[in-house]
């Protein structure tokens, strides 16, 4: 399913539930300094209240020193890494942050969170199988439903380069994964059956198509955002949330034979999309469904205007 892999990480990038929206506090020892543990615990409250875009901002320098000053292997420096490697991977600086998670994680190899954010590094790389292998170590030791979501993302987009009849039982195994995986998020999340929920479980449908089930779904999303039933922070969001949602739901309709409908969907999808980035994500979805066994390499030559620029790091 090339649709779904081009649009599942937008999905979850945009959600926010790539990357760790609690525990940011990890367990302080004894032998942690009082400063060092209030300083840590005052930068893991401002990336809580702020979140890590714009917390970065601010306290990418602080931490820096933090964990220069902390002494190896201690709590405060597993604790000073983390954060660090949090800043680095929301810049997209993913190789130097699993390289620092990973040293941390020599000293706490049980960590969860360390684990979970290794993870979601390689899920950012498209490494999918050390993505599975540190997420599903996550699930051990840390208990939150957005490994389960991003596991399931990890297995859909294995499954999707799986095509003929020799790889039909090795696809539909991984799907079940993911369907599974996704079910599991569901019922640990507090909020059930949230909007965001929903979408995840209904992209899955779709790649398992399973396209009725993945328009009900969607509709169903789309009606709690717009009865209001979900609070959302800001209009963007909630314009993000639906442009994504309309995508979906344009691609099961396509799938179950409404092309009509479908493009009326994506249309609006493009309409409500708040920025020029995920205006030409959708833009290639529908170039996909509308040049059906072209390959991404061609697509790029024929829309050239619908590649993405590069991304520059914000502290390079």
């Amino acid at each position: 399913m090339l649709m779904d892999n081009l649009f599942s990480t937008k999905l979850y990038q945009s959600m926010g539930v790539i990357f760790l929206g609690a525990g940011l506090a990890l367990n302080t020892s004894a032998a942690e300094s009082t400063t060092q543990a209030k300083s840590l615990d005052q930068l893991s409250t401002v990336v809580q209240q702020k979140g890590w875009r714009v917390a970065c901002l601010n306290i990418n320098k602080k931490i820096s020193n933090m964990l220069d000053q902390a002494k190896k292997g201690s709590s405060s420096w597993v604790r000073a890494s983390y954060l660090r490697a949090g800043c680095l991977s929301e810049n997209r600086r993913e190789f130097e942050a699993i390289s620092i998670l990973k040293e941390a994680l020599l000293v706490d190899p049980k960590n969860g969170l360390l684990l979970d954010t290794i993870g979601t590094s390689y899920l950012r790389l498209g490494q999918d199988e050390e993505a599975v292998s540190f997420l599903t170590k996550a699930t051990k030791y840390r208990l939150n439903p957005n490994i389960h979501a991003k596991l399931a993302t990890v297995f859909m987009r294995l499954a999707g380069p799986l095509m003929g009849s020799e790889t039909k039982s090795q696809k539909a195994d991984l799907l079940d994964k993911a369907e599974a995986a996704m079910q599991r998020a569901i019922e640990m999340d507090s909020e059930g059956f949230s909007p965001v929920r929903l979408a995840q479980l209904a992209f899955v449908k779709s790649a398992k198509e399973d396209f009725q089930a993945a328009s009900d779904l969607f509709s169903q999303a789309i009606d709690q955002i717009e009865e209001g039933e979900t609070r959302l922070s800001s209009e963007r969001e909630k314009s993000t949330m639906l442009a994504e949602f309309y995508v979906g739901l344009g691609q099961a309709q396509n799938g179950l034979g409404n092309k009509t409908l479908a493009k009326t969907h994506i249309a609006k999808a493009i309409d409500l999309a708040p920025t020029v980035e995920l205006k030409n994500t959708i833009k290639m979805i529908q170039a996909v469904a509308d040049n059906p066994g072209t390959s991404p390499e061609d697509l790029k030559k024929r829309y050239p205007e619908l590649v993405n620029s590069t991304y520059i790091p914000l502290d390079e």
